[in-house]
């Protein structure tokens, strides 16, 4: 059995839609009062979605961002002991698919995103997103060489945001071997994050301020 830990737009946000089951999450010094309640319900959740029925309490190490989300849990599951194989994929036994859940489950919680960036999308956010589309995914993309055909207009990108989502990463041709490829895309994915951050999507940091960041 193999897993391959890559960008995911939808998991988290399916994820905390779940209903809850039992499970204990332990308060970290840096986390806030006001955390916890997120932090116990997204516990839950994990339990639910990986069918943990007796999870085991778990300490945050730090709140991570949506951008780094994929290479945190990526890492963390190859410090928990699973090696990758020679297609870039997680890799573990099929007898073993169990712990291995137990283990992104605890890596879920160790670097949990901030309950801020696990909210609905409002017009707003979706009006963001066209932004970072056309001004940094497009631009980057195609500075690595890959041809992108033409954006909606932001009438339309908002209009079939929830139906048919438009993402650059549709037109990305790239012609290599297994491990090749998937070495590749997760390059492309981490140079140009489909998904805009959640700096920027709802904590009002400027394209241009984040793109300074890097």
């Amino acid at each position: 059995m193999k897993r391959w830990i890559g960008r995911s737009v939808v998991v988290f946000v399916a994820a905390v839609l779940l209903a809850s089951c039992s499970a204990e999450l332990e308060k970290p010094a840096e986390v806030l009062d006001t955390d916890q309640s997120y932090l116990q319900e997204t516990a839950k959740t994990w339990a639910e979605y990986y069918h943990i029925s007796d999870p085991p309490p778990v300490t945050p190490v730090r709140f991570i961002g949506t951008e780094e989300a994929d290479q945190v849990h990526r890492d963390c599951l190859l410090d928990a002991g699973y090696p990758v194989n020679s297609f870039g994929m997680i890799d573990f036994p099929e007898d073993q698919k169990q712990q291995f859940d137990l283990a992104e489950f605890i890596c879920k919680l160790q670097f949990p995103l901030p309950e801020r960036y696990t909210q609905v999308w409002s017009d707003a956010e979706i009006s963001t997103q066209y932004d970072w589309t056309v001004q940094y995914v497009i631009p980057c993309l195609e500075r690595e060489g890959h041809r992108i055909s033409t954006p909606p207009s932001e009438t339309v990108f908002l209009e079939t945001w929830r139906s048919d989502a438009f993402y650059p990463f549709k037109d990305v041709k790239v012609d290599l071997p297994g491990a090749q490829f998937n070495q590749e895309m997760t390059r492309l994915e981490n140079l140009c994050p489909q998904i805009a951050p959640g700096s920027v999507l709802f904590d009002g940091m400027s394209i241009s301020d984040w793109t300074a960041t890097r």
